[in-house]
């Protein structure tokens, strides 16, 4: 059992090492709060553009000193940046309607832009694409609810 437990840990790690590697842009959004984050380690962004087709941008919520006019812009339907410098990372705040699962970012929004060193951010169509990832961080309900989940099962384990 012991081996099983080393295995199944081995391998949610290495997912999550292939996810990080193969995804040099990664946009994060919090689904508690509907913050919006938008990061790359290896280049940095200069231009990142998001569109709504529902109208999930909350304008009234983005972190000051982000949106610099006359080019940055955000409104319900679309945020647009253009960093000439590149950046690295970048904290929207919570400007996403909260509580959207990732099917229901894929289905509304879809994600382009460029990076300093030349090339795109995303490939045609919303969702991710190859460079690209899309991250929901989970809720703190539905880890507890797999922490007690694995709590039962241990104890049924040792019961036996």
């Amino acid at each position: 059992m012991r081996k099983i437990q080393v295995l199944a840990l081995t391998l949610v790690a290495c997912v999550a090492l292939t996810s990080a590697a193969s995804a040099t842009t990664v946009i994060t959004y919090d689904p508690g709060d509907g913050n919006l984050n938008a990061a790359n380690a290896v280049e940095g962004i200069t231009t990142l553009e998001i569109k709504s087709a529902g109208g999930n941008f909350i304008p009234a919520n983005v972190t000051g000193g982000i949106i610099l006019p006359p080019f940055d812009t955000i409104t319900a339907n679309k945020l647009f940046v253009l960093k000439t410098d590149g950046f690295n990372d970048i904290n929207f705040g919570n400007v996403v309607t909260p509580g959207l699962n990732l099917d229901q970012l894929g289905a509304d929004m879809s994600i382009d832009g460029s990076l300093k060193q030349g090339g795109g951010l995303a490939g045609d169509g919303p969702g991710p694409s190859e460079g690209l990832d899309i991250v929901v961080v989970p809720e703190p309900g539905s880890i507890a609810l797999i922490g007690f989940g694995l709590l039962g099962l241990l104890s049924f384990r040792r019961k036996r």
